[in-house]
């Protein structure tokens, strides 16, 4: 018998900068608690679905884990939890 995995939180949020919000993407295990915290640095396609997916096994481990994005451009719009999680390699957030 394999123990189930505990229910993870994933989302897209928003960092307030001096040059307007960053989006960035959270993973964290669902429930109250303190946490250590993980930053994942993106790779040179930006934080594609292979960024998301360390921040989501880190959160497995109890990590709270954030990937910010490299840099923003001003006035940049939000990806959607969906949208993020489905562009490929190649397209970059903004």
């Amino acid at each position: 018998m394999t123990a189930e995995a505990a229910p993870l939180i994933t989302r897209i949020i928003e960092l307030e900068t001096p040059d307007g919000p960053m989006p960035c993407y959270e993973a964290f295990p669902d429930g109250s608690g303190n946490r250590r915290g993980m930053i994942v640095i993106q790779e040179a396609f930006g934080v594609n679905n292979h960024i998301q997916e360390i921040a989501r096994r880190l959160a497995a481990q109890g990590y709270h884990a954030v990937a910010p994005p490299s840099s923003i451009e001003r006035g940049a719009t939000r990806p959607s939890l969906t949208t993020a999680s489905t562009k490929s390699r190649s397209t970059s957030w903004h």
